[in-house]
């Protein structure tokens, strides 16, 4: 008869409440061991078919493979293995289906704890034939420091020698880089050994994302120096965080969680740089930066400034070693704002596409300093040549036939909205235009020509002074007065006797 521990697979596409659920028991302690997690279904038959779980923890509702459609692979490529449902209130009818695919069990989601999930574990295991299952008599020593680090309390202390060393290391790692998990557990397995000498060290797997080791010594040594003499190169995708020597084991959980918080000191060191006391920077909050000012120039298409004020910016962010999150964030919020306000104005549409799908995504993806300067440079490089190719000059033919327009229907009631609708141009791009070529406004310019016709009009002596208002296009014979004064100089009746002082 075989005797091995129970292996279970959790299938759940919340990170969250997959490892809610790793760290739920002590699974060694009850006769179980998690050999894998997946966030799908499809995830989740590539693990089976390696690790042959015995039992299945699966959600329902989940992407591109669901829970009702695993259970139906399982059971007809698997038999042996079971599975038990994870379900909300509303999945009754999923639960039913999933009953028929040979489910074994469910667990409803809100009523999950230690106890509910012990229980159903360990009926169900005892419905699997040709296996006895050994239960462990203590607790694993990985497991205890992963519990001790992630903040579980309340366990029986482990009896292990780990525990009689004067001094320890702590090394959290964060391997979301790393895209060959192979050569990191050939790190644990064999390279550390030669680290530790005759001291030991624990590997403990904590997420997904980050794992750490501790390291038991007689002696204080430079950590730091012997784990970069044998670090592989592929380790420098991951960061790696190293504490100084502790003597207390009371310090661990405080120690790990400022070594994960410190993983943004990566951000600033060199590639493969372990951050330890040595490396150690201080990251600042982000400084204000004037979006109203930015967005201002934005509208007044003066993009050749917005762009020096948005680069001389994140070079003083890069130098204070500003919060890389709260950096890329701007950067990306900033940017997506310039290419909007281009594609408005269908300012080079093609390369505009091409920048959305890689410059954004190549910025926010960069994990350090340098790799972030040198595509944000890239990008307002990139940036620059094409605002520096885009010059208002390109649509004079269309800027003059709405000079034009205004020559000819100035008699009727003009809005820039209405221009700027006639001609398909936006309602700021035209703002822009007329404040960048004179000192005039819209308003100001069509008075202007309406004023020039109305003097005409007064000159030839064919209309009486209250046609002349309505006939430019003036509605308000006082407003027209007004503006008249106000652009030749006198009233349209000492104009018109011949107290002219200037017609532009």
């Amino acid at each position: 008869m075989n005797i091995e521990i129970c292996k279970i697979l959790i299938v759940d596409d919340e990170y969250i409440i997959r490892q809610g659920i790793v760290h739920f028991l002590d699974w060694e302690k009850n006769g179980f061991t998690i050999i894998g997690e997946a966030a799908n279904g499809r995830e989740a038959l590539e693990i089976i078919e390696k690790e042959r779980p015995h039992i299945i923890l699966c959600d329902i509702v989940m992407p591109e493979v669901d829970g009702i459609v695993l259970s139906k692979k399982v059971r007809e490529l698997y038999p042996d293995i079971k599975i038990i449902v994870l379900s909300s209130y509303g999945d009754f009818d999923n639960v039913k289906q999933m009953f028929l695919s040979g489910v074994s069990d469910y667990i409803l989601k809100p009523t999950l704890n230690q106890v509910t999930l012990l229980e159903s574990l360990q009926k169900v295991r005892a419905t699997i034939e040709k296996v006895d299952f050994m239960e462990s008599k203590a607790t694993p020593l990985s497991s205890y420091l992963s519990q001790i680090l992630l903040g579980f309390d309340n366990m029986d202390k482990v009896e292990d020698e780990f525990f009689n060393y004067p001094y320890y290391y702590l090394l959290a790692i964060n391997i979301k880089g790393l895209s060959n998990k192979e050569e990191l557990e050939s790190f644990y397995n064999q390279k550390l050994s030669s680290v530790t000498g005759d001291n030991q060290y624990c590997v403990l797997r904590l997420s997904d994302e980050v794992h750490a080791v501790l390291f038991a010594s007689d002696t204080v040594f430079d950590m730091e120096e012997k784990l970069l003499s044998m670090m592989p190169s592929s380790m420098s995708e991951c960061i790696l965080s190293l504490s100084s020597a502790f003597e207390e084991q009371f310090l661990l959980k405080n120690i790990y969680e400022e070594l994960v918080e410190s993983f943004e000191n990566r951000f600033y060191l060199k590639k493969g740089d372990i951050i330890c006391e040595r490396t150690k920077v201080t990251i600042t909050s982000l400084e204000k930066f004037d979006i109203h000012i930015y967005n201002d120039l934005l509208y007044r298409l003066q993009l050749k400034d917005a762009l020096e004020m948005l680069q001389e910016f994140v070079t003083h962010a890069l130098e204070m070693k500003n919060n890389p999150r709260e950096l890329k964030a701007l950067i990306g919020n900033s940017l997506y704002s310039f290419i909007t306000t281009m594609e408005e104005h269908h300012i080079n549409s093609d390369y505009i596409h091409e920048f959305k799908l890689t410059a954004l995504s190549a910025l926010e993806s960069s994990i350090d300093a340098t790799q972030l300067e040198k595509e944000f440079k890239k990008v307002i490089s990139d940036l620059s040549v094409v605002v520096d190719n885009y010059h208002l000059e390109k649509n004079e033919d269309i800027m003059n036939q709405i000079v034009k327009y205004l020559h000819l229907n100035y008699k009727q009631p003009l809005t820039l909205n209405k221009i700027a609708n006639e001609f398909n141009f936006s309602y700021s791009y035209l703002s822009a235009y007329f404040n960048e070529r004179s000192d005039l406004s819209f308003n100001e310019y069509l008075n202007k020509i309406r004023i020039n016709k109305a003097a005409e009009l007064l000159r030839s002596g064919k209309a009486n002074i209250s046609e002349v208002g309505y006939e430019v296009g003036f509605s308000d014979h006082s407003y027209f007065c007004k503006v008249f004064k106000k652009q030749i100089g006198v009233t349209p009746s000492v104009y018109r006797r011949g107290g002219m002082i200037h017609v532009e």
